[in-house]
C-alpha cells in the first residue's frame, strides 16, 4: 500500500480477540489514514462487522508524513448478544426476628349464683373469666444470599439468583400482653346459651401475627464500563418477617 495515497482510513492487518468469562469481549484493531481523519473516530463509534461491539479507547501509535497509525479497542459480544453469561456467587449473612402468636380466649373463672323473684322465678347468673394473650418467639437464622455477575447493554434486565434460609434456631421471647376479661350470663328459669368467649382481636388487636418469608433483590449495582456497557451485580435475599 502506497500510503500517500490513501484518503480515508483503512483497516490493516493485525486484529486481536480476547474473550474473558464474565466480562465483554474485546477487539483490538489498527487502522491507518490521514492525520486529518484522525478525530474522526470517536469513542463508543460501533465496528463495522460487529455491530453491538463499540470504540473502548484509542491510542495514536505512529505518524510520518500526514499519515497516522491508529489502534482501536472495541469492546462488546462477539455473538452479538446485549447481555453476557451469567456468573453466580454466594454470601451469606445471620439476621433475628421477633414475631408473636395470639393465644385463647381460654377459661380460667367460672361463677354461678341462683335468684328467685316474688313470683318464684329463679334466674341463674354466671360469670366467666377468659385468658387472652400473645407470646413471642425470637427466630436466629441464616441467610444465603444468591448473587449474580453479568455485562449488558440494559442493567435494568434483572437475572435473578437463588438464596434461602438454614441454620434456624428459636427460643422464647417472653409473653408480649395478657388480658383477663370477664363476661356475665343471665339465664332465666328454663334455660338458654352461653357464648363462646370474648373476641380475640377486640383485646388483643390484629397484629401482625405470626412471620412470612420474602425473597427480593436486596441490592443492584450497575458500573458503566463503555458508553452503551454496563458491569452489573444483583444480590437476591430471602429473610423472615413478622406478620
Amino acid at each position: 500500500m502506497i500510503f500517500s495515497t490513501v484518503k480515508t482510513l483503512v483497516e490493516t492487518v493485525g486484529r486481536t480477540r480476547a474473550s474473558n468469562w464474565g466480562e465483554l469481549d474485546r477487539l483490538t484493531c489498527l487502522w491507518t489514514g490521514p492525520t486529518a481523519l484522525v478525530d474522526s473516530v470517536g469513542i463508543g463509534a460501533a465496528h463495522g462487522q460487529y455491530g453491538n461491539m463499540e470504540v473502548n479507547a484509542i491510542r495514536k501509535v505512529a505518524e510520518v508524513a500526514g499519515i497516522t497509525k491508529l489502534e482501536l479497542d472495541y469492546v462488546g459480544l462477539f455473538s452479538g448478544q446485549t447481555r453476557g453469561p451469567l456468573v453466580f456467587d454466594r454470601s451469606d449473612s445471620e439476621s433475628e426476628i421477633e414475631y408473636q402468636t395470639p393465644h385463647g380466649p381460654t377459661e380460667v373463672g367460672f361463677n354461678s349464683t341462683t335468684s328467685t323473684d316474688s313470683l318464684g322465678n329463679q334466674t341463674v347468673t354466671i360469670s366467666v373469666t377468659w385468658r387472652l394473650w400473645a407470646t413471642s418467639t425470637v427466630i436466629r437464622y441464616r441467610s444465603q444470599n444468591g448473587i449474580v455477575r453479568y455485562v449488558a447493554k440494559l442493567p435494568q434486565q434483572f437475572a435473578g439468583a437463588d438464596s434461602a434460609v438454614f441454620e434456624i434456631s428459636t427460643r422464647p421471647g417472653g409473653t408480649a400482653q395478657s388480658t383477663l376479661v370477664t363476661q356475665q350470663f343471665v339465664l332465666a328459669s328454663g334455660g338458654g346459651s352461653i357464648s363462646g368467649g370474648p373476641d380475640q382481636a377486640l383485646y388483643l388487636g390484629t397484629g401482625p401475627w405470626g412471620f412470612h418469608t420474602e425473597s427480593y433483590l436486596s441490592s443492584f449495582d450497575a458500573q458503566s464500563i463503555s458508553p452503551s456497557w454496563y458491569r452489573c451485580r444483583e444480590t437476591w435475599t430471602t429473610r423472615y418477617f413478622a406478620g
